[in-house]
């Protein structure tokens, strides 16, 4: 799929207010495309051609917020459901899905995320501490372990989707948020790389999933929906 093609499916899933922009750049990319493609035959990949079109889009995103914030709930939610028709290994689910975090990381405040207290009230989505933990295996829970780090725009975006929609969480799991930073005994533990990842861990302690690739709630909630099973 080249980038004029995802352009045209961007243009359908977003509002009237970022029509025009995205014609005027989806002009502007079909010929900047084909001038690449002409002098860079060898270098310009279907990766380099999403990225562009990514980052290009990005700064009409960043306009509409700036008029009317108001609007980027119904751009993101239209962006969200067309996404989720396509396979995740596709190039525009891809695009999609960076336009959507990237939407999530304008939305999202600072959310405040619990800590435990040291009682039996346990949130959907708390921040890790060993005791947290040793209370959850108490209860019987699934524990998905939100490995991110402050500096990654991508970890944010994802944890801030899925902080807002905690409720959907089921009751027997919990998330807890795990700084990538100062964990590095778990990381060894669990052959944690890089962030973004999750790890779901049963009751006693075994890895039940581990994965780089969720992006959003619906994810989350699939795997711990197939997880039991």
């Amino acid at each position: 799929m080249n980038v004029s093609s995802s352009k045209k499916i961007i243009l359908w899933v977003i509002n009237p207010t970022l029509l025009f922009f995205l014609f005027v750049f989806w002009v502007f990319s079909w010929v900047f495309s084909r001038v690449i493609a002409c002098s860079m035959p060898s270098t310009y990949s279907p990766i380099q051609a999403d990225q562009y079109l990514i980052e290009s889009v990005q700064p009409k995103i960043d306009a509409i917020f700036e008029q009317d914030s108001s609007q980027m709930v119904q751009i993101q939610s239209k962006i969200h459901t067309a996404a989720m028709s396509f396979e995740t290994s596709s190039r525009i689910y891809y695009i999609l899905r960076e336009l959507n975090l990237y939407m999530n990381s304008l939305m999202s405040g600072i959310t405040p995320v619990p800590e435990y207290d040291g009682w039996h009230n346990l949130q959907p989505y708390m921040l890790y501490s060993p005791e947290l933990v040793d209370m959850a295996m108490e209860h019987w829970l699934t524990i998905v372990l939100n490995f991110r780090a402050s500096r990654c725009p991508r970890c944010k975006a994802t944890s801030e989707d899925i902080i807002s929609n905690q409720m959907r969480i089921p009751r027997n799991a919990i998330v807890i948020e795990t700084d990538f930073d100062t964990t590095k005994e778990l990381q060894k533990k669990y052959w944690v790389t890089m962030q973004t990842t999750f790890v779901f861990l049963d009751e006693q302690w075994n890895v039940l999933k581990k994965t780089e690739k969720l992006s959003w709630i619906d994810q989350l909630v699939e795997e711990l929906t197939n997880l039991s099973n």
